[in-house]
């Protein structure tokens, strides 16, 4: 009901996700996204110049199953990695963001939400790089691999407790690379992850300084019962402040409702 008469590409997405054929409508919807985000992209393969962006876009296009192969897509992922390693990166061996800092201040998690600090979100579309390239087949390059130990040093180091990462985002953005390579039994720092999100429980649906839709985002990418359970756990806010229309959130309200429809798929 909510995507009903609303252009955002999310109406496609959610058909998508939960394997509803698509329609003429849907069909144009996407022609008209995609032709947008080859008109918009800059130069050198980014969207304004801007890790935030790109990586966001990216998501986009794999989600539209774009294939990698087409040279503005590579165009993009091969911007992605040459941010590796930059000079305000958020640790050693992460992804850069070299948008200004007005630039990252008008910013916020990939469903409209804020983060605790411009560190926090650095961090976070860190992650969110790394999760892109490995989901659209990067794995093998060198960048990756490197950045893929610096995740785990971090998750494995004395900051890191019981899964948790400085906050409820961070710890989330993780689980996104995770997601990207999945394995056949839950890693450590995902098992323990989740028990601590089991552990931060409000009884309403949330998990108190978890971002709430970038946490159902988080989980719904990861294919572990663990996550599935704890989606379980959020249908009972989810039923309590869904909107008339069917859709959620105040702002940002599109991509908050293909969050949910993302997660409650995964069940």
């Amino acid at each position: 009901m909510f995507f009903e008469e609303s252009p955002s590409i999310y109406g496609p997405l959610s058909k998508k996700i939960v394997k509803r054929p698509l329609d003429d409508r849907d069909r144009q919807i996407i022609e008209q996204f995609v032709e947008r985000m080859k008109q918009s992209q800059e130069p050198d393969g980014s969207w304004k110049q801007a890790t935030t962006d790109t990586v966001r876009s990216l998501d986009l296009l794999r989600l539209l199953q774009i294939p990698k192969n087409e040279t503005w897509v590579k165009k993009a992922m091969r911007w992605v990695l040459d941010q590796h390693n930059g000079p305000t990166a958020y640790r050693q061996g992460f992804f850069d963001l070299p948008e200004s800092a007005a630039h990252l201040a008008g910013n916020m998690l990939p469903t409209g939400e804020t983060t605790t600090s411009e560190t926090s979100l650095r961090h976070v579309y860190g992650e969110l790089a790394l999760a892109a390239l490995l989901r659209y087949g990067e794995r093998a390059a060198s960048q990756v691999q490197t950045a893929l130990a610096a995740m785990r040093g971090l998750m494995l180091g004395r900051y890191a407790v019981k899964g948790f990462y400085c906050c409820g985002a961070c710890t989330a953005s993780v689980w996104h690379v995770y997601g990207a390579m999945p394995q056949a039994s839950v890693p450590r720092v995902i098992n323990e992850g989740l028990e601590t999100l089991k552990s931060k429980r409000d009884e309403e649906g949330s998990w108190g300084s978890f971002p709430f839709y970038f946490t159902l985002l988080s989980l719904s990418r990861l294919p572990y019962a663990q996550a599935r359970r704890e989606i379980r756990y959020a249908q009972e806010r989810l039923r309590r402040t869904q909107r008339a229309d069917g859709g959620f959130g105040q702002s940002e309200r599109e991509v908050k409702t293909y969050t949910v429809i993302a997660a409650l798929s995964s069940l």
